[in-house]
């Protein structure tokens, strides 16, 4: 839970107020524009590692897995 914290935290500084981010079975599903996506998916990178994170989309959702 933690981690989910933390990574939420990082995500809300890049959301605006009408997009929303949440945990789903250790998957970050992200409401929010291309852009915004783009830009968290550059965070996340950063901070944890490029070959860490897989960015996909389900439906109008972005989700971001994290890899060991």
């Amino acid at each position: 839970m933690l981690f989910e914290t933390e990574v939420l935290d990082k995500v809300a500084t890049i959301l605006e107020t009408n997009e929303r981010a949440e945990f789903n079975y250790g998957t970050l599903f992200v409401i929010c524009s291309e852009d915004r996506a783009r830009s968290i998916y550059h965070k996340l990178t950063t901070d944890y590692g490029f070959n860490k994170v897989r960015l996909s989309t389900c439906g109008e959702e972005y989700a971001f897995d994290f890899v060991a």
